[in-house]
């Protein structure tokens, strides 16, 4: 039983990179594709990960169980693919500023990759990975003061969606917030053929309304906005006709 443990063991590198790996492929299908990756968690799914990845430095350091090769290929790699999948996480938080569990869990976290990089007998890439750890974490640490100096710029929300009559077509109000630069209030017409939403462990995935832009306001007008359907191909905002299919800006 202890010796398969063993064996076990040994893959336990590989495991967590790949499922590591799989919840970064969400946010390149979301840049790929028309789909929205949204994570049901951001801290919650950071701190997994760094109780992974602390449990696993920890768990193989006191054991001394020699890895596979691949294994030791993948511990040298695992500070790169986690400071990636931090980014992200960061960037995709809205107020990351103010989350301060999900900093920590973080910073935790690529410490606890980092760490993984003893775990690789092969000089050569341990360097490899070591320097591209390095690139990655100053390109983090510009994007933590990034984030900090700006907060929420440039943060695009839904606030409103409004479905024609018989339901073929979707409003939606957007508050385009730009921090200090201002922003504006957007309408956009998308087609609801076009949409649709499945899930996967680490969150859903929805396939964006990419409509047509036909208003563009001043910031925050969407708080007193008159909006709503005529019949179903028209729709009245602030008194104004647009069609579903024009391109029109007010």
């Amino acid at each position: 039983m202890m010796k398969k443990m063993e064996q076990t063991t040994t893959y336990l590198p590989i495991l967590l990179f790949i499922l590591i790996e799989a919840f970064v492929a969400g946010f390149i299908i979301d840049w790929f594709t028309a789909y929205q990756f949204i994570p049901y968690h951001d801290s919650a799914i950071s701190l997994i990960f760094t109780a992974l990845l602390l449990g696993s430095a920890v768990f193989l350091t006191v054991k001394k169980i020699p890895l596979q090769e691949s294994s030791q290929i993948l511990s040298a790699g695992m500070p790169v693919i986690v400071i990636i999948c931090e980014m992200f996480l960061l960037l995709h938080n809205g107020s990351v500023s103010k989350n301060y569990v999900l900093w920590a869990a973080a910073i935790l976290s690529i410490l606890c990759a980092l760490y993984m990089l003893r775990f690789c007998d092969n000089v050569k890439i341990k360097i490899l990975c070591g320097i591209s750890s390095m690139i990655l974490l100053f390109l983090f640490v510009g994007v933590f003061f990034f984030v900090f100096l700006f907060g929420d710029f440039g943060k695009t929300t839904v606030v409103k969606q409004l479905a024609s009559p018989e339901g073929k077509y979707l409003a939606m109000v957007i508050d385009d917030d730009q921090g200090a630069l201002g922003g504006s209030t957007l309408v956009e017409i998308a087609g609801t053929d076009k949409m649709g939403t499945f899930y996967s462990p680490f969150g859903k995935f929805e396939k964006e309304a990419r409509g047509n832009l036909i208003y563009e306001g001043e910031w925050g007008e969407f708080e007193d906005m008159e909006i709503y359907w005529e019949d179903e191909e028209c729709l009245i905002i602030n008194g104004k006709k647009y069609e579903a299919g024009s391109h029109s800006l007010a």
